[in-house]
């Protein structure tokens, strides 16, 4: 029973099916049934133009200067210390969030005021005083419904509230990233998302690295290696190590043992912890509709048997209570999707309804969220790049390549009509044998 909490809690609670992916991969973990609980924290994730400032500036920042202590962790507003919740109460606790969510909705402002401060060793964004105290009262009535609901207790964090932006870096580097935070516009619009993010306790000062290269033990105190896993190291236990080889243990399977050193590379902390319920933002007021679009249905060549699925119509969706758009008329609609369409057909298709997509949009806002099919992340992008689509066989190898619930994000270049792709506003889904998704690797190709 304990073992399948555990994968449930290591998963976020998001499906049966991600836990049962974990727990098979884990089969042979030998702490799958230990009690320990994981460490949890409550942030604050901007979202929108903000966000994707703040990770223009990680980008820049880290090419000009190098990494530095703040690119460990993705942009956010700590609002409590990490504290413990057994397995069993995680679920409570995550209804203690929602509960202060829903009390609080529409109390705080936006955009919340920020002002830029810097020193010799720290570069922030410091939340104003009187603004920083009603987020104070959010997190501390959230550690009164931790407390009430899943027993655990919650310390509110009573330090300036803040965004850091770099920190422990070097004296010289300071002129270069202080003009590149002052680039950084805070009165961008942005919805600010209340995050219960969790971590294995026994890895909390481990050194994380990432699995770059395929690795086959060839001995028994060797670990197996698969690309886009994670690694724990301690210096403490590379005692039993030899040169050039580590001492760790995978984040995908649970098992410690040795592996060549240049087969990984660094990884920041927060790439292995897991988001246990990303909420609505405290401002949204849950009016967006989702629109069904026929038109960015997968290549029909991969769909089985002489016929397309049956769809369900959107006003059924509706009456199901979902928030769907029963007013939408698709750019192209079921009875233009041809069996067996060619691959040329395909990729112009997602092209050409990708396009009227954000044509359409343009005025309603300034983010599009497309959930389609895997192969959609290179189908929908590309062109839009300027660049032009690559020939089936790559492609195929390329949409192979993508996990589960896989994304990536574009941005459009001023008022050019151009696009690029840029870090995405959320962390990549990584469990098991589902492995992150590295935009960079597999989408930037050429």
């Amino acid at each position: 029973m304990h073992a399948r909490l555990k994968a449930l809690v290591s998963t976020g609670g998001k499906n049966v099916q991600a836990a049962c992916d974990w727990l098979f991969s884990h089969v042979d973990d030998p702490f799958l049934d230990d009690p320990l609980p994981r460490e949890f924290v409550l942030y604050l994730r901007p979202s929108g133009p903000l966000l994707q400032q703040l990770s223009h500036f990680w980008q820049q920042s880290r090419v000009s200067c190098g990494k530095n202590k703040a690119h460990n962790i993705f942009p956010h507003i700590t609002l409590c210390q990490f504290f413990m919740c057994a397995d069993g109460k995680v679920e409570a606790l995550s209804d203690a969030l929602q509960a202060t969510v829903a009390a609080w909705k529409s109390r705080i402002p936006a955009p919340l005021p920020l002002e830029l401060y810097t020193s010799s060793t720290f570069i922030g964004l410091f939340v104003e005083e009187e603004v920083a105290e009603v987020l104070k009262g959010f997190a501390a009535d959230f550690a009164t419904e931790a407390a009430a609901k899943a027993d655990v207790r919650v310390e509110p964090h009573k330090k300036q509230l803040h965004v850091t932006l770099a920190y422990h870096f070097q004296a010289g580097h300071l002129p270069v990233l202080e003009k590149l935070a002052k680039n950084v516009d805070v009165s961008s619009g942005c919805d600010w998302l209340a995050v219960l993010f969790s971590r294995d306790i026994r890895f909390a000062n481990h050194e994380t690295l990432q699995v770059m290269y395929p690795y086959a033990p060839q001995n028994d105190d060797e670990l197996e290696l698969v690309p886009g896993d994670f690694i724990f190291m301690s210096a403490v236990e590379q005692s039993s190590a030899s040169e050039g080889w580590l001492y760790g243990t995978s984040l995908g399977t649970g098992l410690s043992g040795l592996l060549p050193e240049n087969y990984v590379n660094r990884a920041d902390e927060s790439d292995t912890w897991t988001a246990q319920h990303i909420l609505q933002g405290l401002q949204q007021d849950g009016k967006t509709k989702i629109r069904v679009e026929p038109g960015l249905f997968e290549w029909t060549k991969w769909v089985s048997g002489t016929c397309l699925p049956t769809w369900i119509p959107p006003a059924e969706l509706a009456a199901d209570n979902l928030s769907v758009d029963t007013t939408y008329r698709p750019h192209v609609p079921i009875s233009k999707l041809a069996v067996s369409e060619s691959y040329d057909t395909y990729i112009s298709r997602s092209f050409q309804v990708t396009r009227e997509i954000l044509a359409e949009c343009n005025n309603l806002g300034n983010t599009v969220l497309i959930v389609a099919h895997a192969s959609s992340l290179e189908a929908c992008t590309r062109q839009i790049q300027g660049l032009t689509p690559q020939n089936s066989k790559d492609f195929v190898q390329v949409v192979r390549k993508i996990p589960y619930l896989g994304f990536c994000a574009c941005e459009e270049m001023g008022e050019t009509g151009v696009w690029q792709l840029v870090d995405p506003p959320i962390l990549p889904l990584t469990h098991g044998p589902n492995h992150s998704f590295n935009w960079r690797e597999m989408l930037m190709q050429d």
